[in-house]
């Protein structure tokens, strides 16, 4: 009968020495896997923008959306065509059928833009399909900040320093940047030199459209080297701005872009603003992920990529992120592994109360 026992005994701590490491390995396992927090249950959709600077709803979307549209009739496996049309903006939404692939599907959309490219007259217009995102694959937002730094230069850096950078890392397929303003040259007429130059607003217009370019002029052979020629007219400065020959009198003097008005840095018209816990306007950048990517992965990979490029940005210019995907997966996974932690002591509870075993 000693025996006996010894031999349950045994049993028993075999039976819990397995449950154990299979509750052990499995943690391990459940941890390595891909998990997302939020499912993706985006439909398979494309998006195509249209931004058309000046123009009234109306005309964007009788003059531009509206052939977009036309050209998308009979795609293949499409199930929904609708657009939204707003002053100088439009999107059109092209849904597909959930078994498709969207990376044929955005090769076909791209295609017919091209033909509605074609029949659309208005100048100016600019037509572009989406990143390969859904509308969750916003996995992080930063925000950059300096002290003496405008909202112009904050915008600047991250449009041209950081978000260049943040589309290298694997998993992410575009930053949109927010807040802020775009910097531009500018030109503020004076009328009077105007009419006493007998110079138009058209012949200002041209002259700094034709003067910011550069072309190549081949190249002379010497000897056994050839040296290329370029013409190089591409604005840098305000100085360069300023120097942009109007007109040219018949005695060779030039009128100058400087002499018809007052040459400065200032902001693109702006259409929104972006604050945070109300302490005023600030520059951010949206990460979004590409579909069909782990936000895991993507996180890792754009964590391990900010210190060099922190190092990039000017001295006294922070970038810091202050929305992680992260955040909101740790604390599902954390709240899953305590209800399985105690739904497990309530069973043991239940089995020695009802059993005695």
């Amino acid at each position: 009968m000693r025996s006996f026992l010894s031999a349950m005994q045994i049993r028993r701590w075999l039976v819990l020495g397995v449950i154990g490491f299979t509750f052990i390995a499995g943690c391990f396992i459940v941890r390595g896997l891909p998990v997302e927090a939020v499912p993706d249950i985006s439909p398979r959709q494309v998006l195509v923008s249209v931004v058309a600077p000046g123009l009234a709803t109306e005309e964007v979307e009788r003059l531009i959306a509206f052939p977009i549209e036309a050209s998308m009739a009979r795609l293949p496996d499409m199930t929904d065509l609708r657009s939204v049309s707003r002053s100088g903006v439009s999107v059109v939404y092209i849904q597909f059928a959930d078994d498709t692939d969207i990376n044929l599907d955005r090769t076909r959309v791209e295609e017919r833009i091209q033909q509605a490219r074609g029949t659309i007259s208005v100048p100016g217009v600019s037509v572009n399909i989406g990143p390969l995102a859904t509308g969750l694959g916003e996995i992080m937002q930063l925000q950059i900040k300096g002290d003496g730094y405008s909202l112009m230069d904050l915008n600047r850096m991250m449009t041209w320093t950081v978000a260049p950078q943040l589309k290298l890392v694997p998993g992410v397929v575009d930053v949109n940047v927010n807040g802020g303003a775009e910097q531009t040259f500018q030109v503020a007429l004076d009328q009077a030199r105007l009419l006493a130059l007998g110079i138009s607003v058209d012949d200002v217009f041209r002259a700094v459209d034709g003067n910011n370019s550069a072309s190549g002029g081949g190249w002379i052979e010497h000897g056994e080297e050839q040296q290329i020629v370029v013409g190089r007219g591409l604005i840098g400065s305000l100085d360069d701005f300023g120097s942009i020959p109007v007109r040219t009198n018949a005695n060779g003097s030039a009128i100058f872009l400087r002499d018809v008005g007052r040459i400065s840095m200032g902001p693109r018209t702006r259409l929104g603003a972006v604050t945070r816990d109300g302490r005023g306007e600030i520059v951010i950048g949206v990460i979004m992920m590409r579909m069909g990517a782990s936000s895991d992965a993507t996180l890792n990979a754009i964590d391990a990529a900010l210190p060099d490029i922190r190092q990039s940005l000017p001295k006294g210019v922070t970038l810091d992120p202050y929305y992680v995907r992260s955040t909101l997966t740790d604390s599902t996974i954390r709240t899953v592994r305590e209800n399985l932690v105690v739904g497990a002591l309530l069973v043991i509870c239940v089995l020695i109360v009802v059993i005695g075993d």
